[in-house]
């Protein structure tokens, strides 16, 4: 019998006979053991613990035998055996060098392949590979949490630029290279453009908030699976700046300005609106202490006074930004002084008046007071000096007393302080210029002469206002000065009677009523020669006065002595041309006589301007005070002359009316320059249109001085 093999049974099983030498084979047969799957992440060793088989994964057993045929024969912890594995997804050597651990994800397939030197007696040990699965490792993006200054745009920028962190890198890979794999690209609303910010955020508690970052990225890689772990936020704090400036007010004014401020640590494109920027002295600070309740404080520098409390910073739009800074504000207050105004009045005296008079009679106010100092204007005291300025004094000092200068114009300045008070300090003082006038000091004299020829008279003088004065002149002069005047007849008169001529030294001849030095000299005089008598002459009358057809009726009696209740009744009224000699039976003896002035107003009403002595001159007439009081004449009008005329003083011309009843000499403005003549002649008491008129009545009416009783001017028609 031949050679014989048989399969598929064990030795064991079979008892083979053969009637023939010969030898029978038997092959064995194969089991496969399937070696398990396994998987690790991209970078992490694989489990060298999860490598094996499992038994009842086993292939080809027959003859009835069991897993732990094979089991038995792969000696080993259960499930792994005597195997050698190789993980064709590990690293290769050089790879391990390199840091990996293992394959890439996408570089496979990858198995685990086993091989085994135990042998089966039955069976043929195939070991069937299993697979290497490499999974992707996790990436994980972390975006911080930023604060940064309102306004710094770089480093809102480079926050985000850098702000996220990626963790999770494996086998030894480059982190640089991941990372710009992912693209990671972070932004936020805190970042308006590469130069600007948004605003500061706040919470409705007032805390600040935070703007969110949003991270965009790229979340699969070949190796990695990329998540967001935490995202971030961008805070942005107030930027804390420091404001210098400065606020000037007047002294007492509510109004306060700002410097414009030109160089400001604002950012973002920002600007400082000093309309709006809301600047205040500090409430504890000295400009409010100074203060004290008024409307601001003193004239002065204030350092480092100002605090803000408010608005004032606006984007380039306009908008508020104010809320985006911190401001401290260092600013100085300044309070400069308010403008005052001195008013003094012009200011006229006479020579020799009294420096303490003259005080009295200068007035003086202030305008412009302000912040509360009205109230204490009775605070002031005002000073004039010596009435000048520039050298040339109204008042001089002499021996220790203040005596006038010459008469003239002087210019002064007023001076003015307080008494207890401060608050001049506060005030740009201007004003108070004003004008001493000094006017000559009146002189008023008379001179009696007697004697027996013009060369032997014996000349007295009197002092009108004050008769028992032993020097009548020089008493009436002042500071000790002296005159020695002369006097000679001046105009004879007819039975021995003239007027008198006073001459002065160093100025020959003066007339009454006239400047000369500081003395303005009012005289009058009658002197007496006895020459030889000669028979009285009745002056004929050329041409001679025509009767009229009436009668003169005497006047009622004038009980209220006014003129308004006078009446004056003429059967015939004479309009006397200037021609004529004077009539009625007056006596003509005298040149110098005593009578009372009257003004009549508009009104009608009747006032007194005094007593004066009139003298009649060749070509004047001069009045002067008298020391005499006479009332108003009571006289009936027994005769009637009118005269048209003009009249001139040294303040104008105008058109008069003279009219005589036989005891009255009545003045009466016939046009509007009359009229004004008269108004401003009142303050002198028209002494110089008296005059004027008198002498017209004395050349051209035929009348003299004796025939008057009283001299009266009207201020309106009659």
């Amino acid at each position: 019998m031949g050679d014989f093999t048989l399969t598929g049974q064990t030795a064991k099983n079979y008892e083979i006979e053969t009637n023939t030498p010969g030898k029978a084979t038997v092959d064995k047969a194969t089991v496969k053991v399937k070696l398990n799957d396994v998987s690790t992440t991209y970078g992490t060793a694989f489990d060298t613990g999860a490598y094996g088989y499992d038994a009842d994964t086993i292939e080809g057993l027959t003859n009835g035998d069991g897993s732990d045929v094979v089991t038995s024969a792969l000696d080993g912890t259960y499930g792994k055996g005597d195997i050698t594995y190789t993980n064709t997804g590990d690293a290769s050597a050089e790879e391990k060098q390199a840091g990996k651990v293992t394959k890439t994800v996408n570089g496979g397939p990858y198995y685990l392949e086993g091989t085994t030197d135990k042998t089966l007696k039955n069976y043929n040990i195939e070991i069937e590979k299993g697979n290497a699965t490499i999974n992707k490792a996790a990436l994980y993006l972390s975006t911080g949490d930023y604060t940064e200054e309102y306004g710094d745009a770089k480093a809102v920028q480079h926050d985000l630029d850098t702000g996220t962190t990626v963790t999770g890198k494996a086998n030894g890979d480059d982190l640089k290279d991941l990372i710009s794999q992912i693209g990671i690209k972070n932004t936020s609303p805190a970042l308006l453009n590469e130069n600007q910010t948004n605003d500061v955020k706040y919470k409705t508690d007032g805390s600040l908030d935070s703007y969110g970052i949003t991270t965009d990225f790229k979340n699969s890689l070949d190796n990695y699976d990329v998540s967001l772990d935490k995202k971030g936020t961008v805070t942005l704090r107030p930027k804390a700046i420091k404001i210098t400036n400065e606020m000037i007010q007047t002294y007492g004014s509510p109004d306060k300005t700002f410097k414009e401020l030109s160089d400001t640590p604002l950012v973002n494109g920002d600007r400082i609106s000093t309309d709006g920027l809301t600047m205040k002295p500090k409430a504890d600070g000295e400009y409010e202490k100074n203060r004290a309740g008024r409307t601001t404080a003193d004239f002065g520098f204030y350092k480092n006074d100002l605090e803000s409390d408010g608005g004032g910073i606006v984007h380039e739009n306009g908008s508020d930004a104010r809320k985006n800074y911190s401001v401290t504000i260092e600013g100085d207050i300044i309070v400069n002084p308010a403008p005052l105004t001195i008013k003094t009045g012009d200011v006229a005296i006479d020579y020799g008046t009294d420096y303490t008079t003259t005080l009295g009679k200068t007035g003086s106010s202030v305008e412009g007071l302000v912040n509360g100092d009205e109230k204490h204007a009775d605070d002031l005291a005002y000073a004039y000096g010596n009435y000048g300025k520039d050298g040339r004094d109204g008042y001089l000092d002499v021996d220790g007393d203040k005596r006038t200068n010459n008469i003239g114009d002087y210019d002064f300045t007023t001076k003015v302080s307080n008494e207890s008070e401060d608050f001049l300090k506060n005030y740009t003082i201007s004003g108070g210029d004003a004008t001493l006038t000094i006017n000559p000091k009146d002189v008023y004299f008379h001179v009696d002469g007697n004697g027996k020829t013009l060369g032997d008279v014996v000349y007295t003088v009197t002092d009108p206002n004050n008769p028992s004065s032993p020097d009548p002149i020089n008493g009436q002069l002042v500071y000790g000065e002296t005159v020695t005047p002369s006097y000679t007849p001046d105009g004879r008169l007819p039975n021995g009677h003239y007027g008198v001529s006073t001459s002065l030294p160093g100025y020959g001849p003066i007339d009454s009523g006239k400047v000369y030095g500081n003395y303005r000299y009012h005289y009058d005089g009658d002197i007496t020669v006895n020459l030889p008598s000669k028979p009285d002459i009745v002056p004929p009358v050329n041409p001679p006065v025509t009767p009229g057809t009436g009668t003169v009726t005497p006047l009622p009696e004038n009980t209220s002595n006014t003129l308004e209740n006078t009446t004056e009744t003429t059967g015939h009224k004479t309009v006397w041309d200037g021609d004529r000699d004077r009539g009625g039976d007056r006596p003509e003896d005298k040149r110098v006589v005593t009578l009372p002035f009257f003004k009549v107003l508009e009104d009608k009403t009747t006032h007194r301007y005094g007593t004066y002595d009139v003298a009649k001159r060749t070509t004047e007439v001069k009045i002067a005070p008298s020391a005499q009081v006479l009332p108003e004449p009571n006289q009936p009008a027994t005769q009637y002359r009118e005269l048209d005329t003009e009249l001139t003083t040294d303040k104008g011309t105008g058109e008069f009316t003279l009219k005589y009843n036989g005891s009255r000499f009545t003045i009466l403005p016939d046009d509007d320059a009359a009229a004004q003549l008269i108004v401003v002649g009142d303050e002198t008491k028209n002494r110089d249109l008296f005059e004027k008129a008198l002498h017209v009545a004395f050349t051209k009416m035929g009348l003299e001085v004796a025939d008057l009783d009283g001299v009266y001017i009207h201020f309106g028609k009659e």
